[in-house]
């Protein structure tokens, strides 16, 4: 049963290694074009259409690809977003939570000055 699940680990990794690597080699052919395409462009309106081109020459598996890895990180994102915005309102309603134990032992502090004055005074 160990075996069998440390050979199931062991395919998955290789999966990912070999996806790893196809998008490496993907970026860097995009990267290289993308660098090409800054040498060549004079214009704005020269850049969108070599842009475009750029897309065009892709093949379906590489645009795929390149989505998805957009779609992942998207979505790594906006989970970050969530989890962000749940902590500072954690963190929000904590610094409440003090300031009010902050007010209430002012209070007691200063109730306990008045009362030894008073236990002082007579």
């Amino acid at each position: 049963d160990a075996y069998a699940a440390a050979h199931d680990y062991a395919c998955a990794l290789q999966d990912q290694e070999a996806r790893l690597e196809e998008l490496v080699l993907k970026q860097q052919m995009v990267g290289t074009q993308l660098v090409e395409l800054g040498d060549d462009a004079g214009s704005d309106d020269g850049s969108e259409c070599s842009e475009m081109n750029l897309v065009a020459e892709l093949d379906g598996p590489a645009l795929r690809s390149i989505l998805w890895s957009v779609l992942d990180d998207y979505t790594d994102l906006a989970v970050a977003e969530a989890d962000a915005r749940e902590q500072l309102a954690r963190k929000q309603a904590a610094i409440e939570a003090a300031e009010v134990r902050v007010r209430v032992v002012t209070q007691q502090a200063a109730e306990m000055r008045r009362g030894a004055a008073e236990r002082m005074s007579l």
